[in-house]
């Protein structure tokens, strides 16, 4: 799961660094750089969500619901999301739980067909580099 998490997030960083050169070359007139955004942020936000399920599962953190991390809180129905989890195992939280936004955004962007602001694709790359030094900290990379 690691392993999958990391190509994901390998992937999105190619996408990122490379995108200038995919569009440029592409036939296709559909493609653009904001149609590309989303993609970039639901990489990095899986990829980020897989190193941290792998690392709860090693841990023994929430065995009893092992296939059922959720993405978001709910706290009425005291449902936790695996960033409310991994935050409070790691001493993070504040800022790990921003893993919630970056999976909002994900959610925002794949599913809603509209194309991703710069302002919240920037938003998403802070987040997401933010996440990944604190799981490269803890070693969970």
């Amino acid at each position: 799961m690691k392993k999958r998490g990391e190509v994901n997030i390998d992937i999105a960083n190619y996408l990122y660094s490379n995108s200038k050169d995919i569009l440029t070359n592409s036939n296709n007139n559909n493609l653009n750089s904001d149609n590309i955004k989303h993609i970039i942020i639901g990489r990095w936000y899986y990829g980020l969500y897989l190193i941290a399920k792998n690392y709860l599962i090693e841990n023994n953190v929430c065995t009893d619901d092992i296939n059922n991390f959720h993405h978001k809180s709910n706290e009425n129905a005291h449902i936790y999301s695996i960033w409310h989890r991994i935050g409070m195992k790691l001493k993070n939280y504040n800022d790990i739980i921003q893993g919630e936004e970056l999976a909002r955004l994900r959610e925002y962007y794949e599913y809603s067909g509209i194309l991703c602001q710069q302002i919240d694709f920037d938003n998403a790359e802070r987040i997401f580099n933010e996440i990944y030094e604190i799981f490269r900290d803890f070693d969970l990379l």
